[in-house]
C-alpha cells in the first residue's frame, strides 16, 4: 500500500463556477489528506476530470479533456522509467451518462459521478492508497491570487424549466446552512480574497429554515436582523455576510427573474458593499415561449422589474441571457424578444 504522501494529482476543472466549487472542495480535501497536488497533468500520478455535462459543447469538451488525460497515460505507460498516471472522470457528464461513459472508455481507471465528502476516501480504496489525515471539505481554489471566490449557497433546482438538465444532474433544490456558507466565506477571507460572489442555481430562491446557533444569532443581531424567526432568505444571507469586516464586495450570480423580489431589489440598492450588478437570465420574453419553458414571466412582468431594479439601484448593471429558435417559437414571438430587449436597453 502507498501512502497519499507519495502521489500526486491534477484537477482538470471544467463548466460552470457550481463545478469550480466543487473542484476546488475536492482540491482541499486531497491536500488535507496527504497528497501533493502537480503544476500539470503531465507531472500528475492521479489526472481528475471534474466535467459538465450541461450542453453539447460542454459535453465534447469533457470527452476530448479525457482522451488528452489518456493519451498521457499510454505515453508515460512507453517509459519504463515512468509512473503511468491514472485518469479519473468524475461530475456532470459522469452522473448523467455513467453507464455510457464506463462502456464506451474502458482505457478511464476510475468513474464516480458528482464528488461527495466520502470521494477521496473512496478513491484511496480503489487505488489501494493509505490517507496521511482524515479529507477535510476545505475549499482551496486550483488558481492562486485570486481576489474574489466563489461560495456556492445552494445544490440542485426545483425550477423544471423545459430546456434544462440540471435537475437531472444535481437533484432537486437544497438551501445550504448559513453556518456552512459563513464557514466557507471565512476560509475564503482568511486566503485573502476580498470579494464574496454568491452562487447557485438559483440566488434569489434562497432561504434555509431550521435551527439557528448562538454565533449566526449574534452576527444576526449585529446587523439589525429580525432573530425570532427561524428563516433565513437571499437578503438576510447579504446582510450577515456584509457585517463581516474584510468582506468588501458581494457579488449576486444567477437570480430567476420570477423569484427577485421587492426586498432583495432594496438590500442591493441600500447595502454599500453589494456590487450594484444582476445576473438575470430571461431567456425570452413572449408568455407563450415562456410559458413552454416552464416560466411564469411575460413581457410586461419582466420590463416592470428591469424598471423597478433601475428605479431603486443607482447604476445598476443588469446581465443576461436569451434563447432564440426555440422550438415552436414564431416570427412574432422573436420579433416580441426583439423589442423586449430595444425596449430594455433603451430605458437605461
Amino acid at each position: 500500500m502507498v501512502s497519499s504522501s507519495d502521489i500526486s494529482y491534477y484537477i482538470v476543472s471544467l463548466g460552470c463556477s457550481k463545478n469550480q466549487v466543487d473542484s476546488e472542495k475536492l482540491n482541499g480535501e486531497m491536500l488535507t489528506s496527504g497528497f501533493k497536488s502537480a503544476e500539470s497533468a503531465e507531472n500528475a500520478d492521479l489526472i481528475i476530470i471534474n466535467t459538465c455535462g450541461f450542453i453539447q459543447s460542454a459535453k465534447e469538451e469533457a470527452i476530448e479533456e479525457i482522451f488528452n488525460a489518456i493519451s498521457i497515460k499510454e505515453s508515460k505507460s512507453l517509459d519504463a522509467d515512468a509512473l503511468t498516471p491514472k485518469v479519473v472522470a468524475i461530475g456532470c457528464l459522469t452522473e448523467r451518462y455513467f453507464n455510457e461513459i464506463k462502456k464506451e472508455i474502458p482505457e478511464l481507471d476510475y468513474i464516480a459521478k458528482i464528488p461527495t465528502d466520502k470521494f477521496v476516501i473512496e478513491l484511496a480504496k480503489k487505488f489501494n492508497i493509505s490517507l496521511k489525515n482524515k479529507p477535510n471539505s476545505i475549499q482551496v481554489p486550483i488558481a492562486d491570487n485570486l481576489y474574489y471566490s466563489y461560495i456556492k449557497i445552494s445544490e440542485g433546482c426545483s425550477n423544471n424549466c423545459s430546456y434544462c438538465a440540471i435537475p437531472m444532474i444535481r437533484g432537486a433544490y437544497r438551501a445550504f446552512s448559513p453556518e456552512k456558507i459563513l464557514f466557507d466565506v471565512s476560509n475564503a477571507l482568511n486566503r485573502g480574497s476580498k470579494e464574496v460572489v454568491l452562487i447557485a442555481q438559483d440566488t434569489a430562491l434562497y432561504s434555509y429554515e431550521g435551527p439557528i446557533s448562538r454565533e449566526l444569532l449574534s452576527i444576526m443581531k449585529r446587523a439589525g436582523l429580525d432573530c425570532s424567526k427561524n428563516k433565513i432568505d437571499i437578503s438576510d444571507l447579504i446582510y450577515i455576510l456584509s457585517s463581516m469586516k474584510k468582506v468588501k464586495w458581494i457579488r449576486l450570480m444567477y437570480c430567476h427573474p420570477d423569484h427577485i423580489n421587492d426586498r432583495l431589489i432594496e438590500t442591493i440598492a441600500l447595502n454599500d458593499k453589494v456590487v450594484k450588478y444582476l445576473d438575470i437570465p430571461f431567456q425570452h420574453s413572449s408568455e407563450k415561449v415562456l410559458s413552454s419553458m416552464g416560466r411564469l414571466g411575460n413581457y410586461e412582468k419582466y420590463l416592470s422589474l428591469i424598471q423597478r431594479i433601475r428605479e431603486k439601484v443607482n447604476g445598476v448593471t443588469i446581465r443576461s441571457t436569451f434563447m432564440v429558435g426555440y422550438p415552436n417559437e414564431s416570427e412574432d414571438d422573436f420579433k416580441n424578444l426583439l423589442n423586449f430587449i430595444k425596449t430594455s436597453v433603451k430605458n437605461q
